[in-house]
């Protein structure tokens, strides 16, 4: 069946993992209330399917926190989401959204490095008038239970395995160590993983 194959390359989320995220912690900026950052992750996420969307509406549920729907909600694909909440822009995605918006992370530098050591997916949120971080949200998403013995058996075959994932590179790194996963490509935009393989 793979006879032929000495290369394999494996997405995390879903593949991996088991695809359904949880919040793991919240962290707004300095000066920034808890429940109105919630809500405002809250109203650019209404109507995603995505499961990070899910795990802030399941956050918000449990916290009791409610919000209107964000209007012209745009995704940015393999970065996050855009809309405008009661007429001001805002940015909810990843670093490589943040950096090219040119908002500045180096407020909440302690708190990722911490949580990146912890392998969570981390999101952040910005005004985009003032290009101000809000704060952070990390994610952890467990290990589907026979991912570990499906890449022993790969590697006893002599098949290679490469992870190629859109996540943080600490939240990549943290699976690849846990699973034996020889090489790992984090930070990887969706139209780019093809040319990993």
């Amino acid at each position: 069946m793979l006879t032929n194959v000495d290369t394999i390359g494996l997405d995390k989320t879903g593949t991996l993992t088991q695809g359904q995220p949880e919040v793991t912690q919240l962290i707004p900026a300095l000066g920034i209330e808890s429940k109105l950052f919630l809500s405002l992750m809250l109203s650019l996420q209404q109507g995603s399917e995505h499961p990070l969307a899910e795990a802030l509406l399941k956050e918000a549920k449990k916290q009791g926190v409610e919000s209107e729907k964000a209007r012209f909600i745009k995704t940015l694909p393999g970065q996050g989401i855009q809309g405008r909440i009661e007429g001001e822009l805002y940015w909810l995605g990843n670093e490589h959204l943040m950096m090219e918006k040119e908002v500045y992370l180096s407020a909440l530098n302690d708190h990722v490095a911490a949580l990146a050591a912890q392998g969570c997916s981390l999101s952040y949120l910005a005004e985009a008038k003032s290009q101000k971080i809000l704060g952070l949200v990390a994610f952890s998403d467990q290990i589907k239970p026979r991912a570990k013995e499906t890449i022993d058996r790969l590697i006893a075959m002599g098949i290679k395995t490469v992870l190629i994932t859109g996540d943080h590179a600490g939240a990549a790194q943290k699976v690849a160590f846990e699973l034996g996963i020889q090489e790992v490509y984090a930070e990887v935009l969706p139209a780019e993983k093809a040319h990993y393989i």
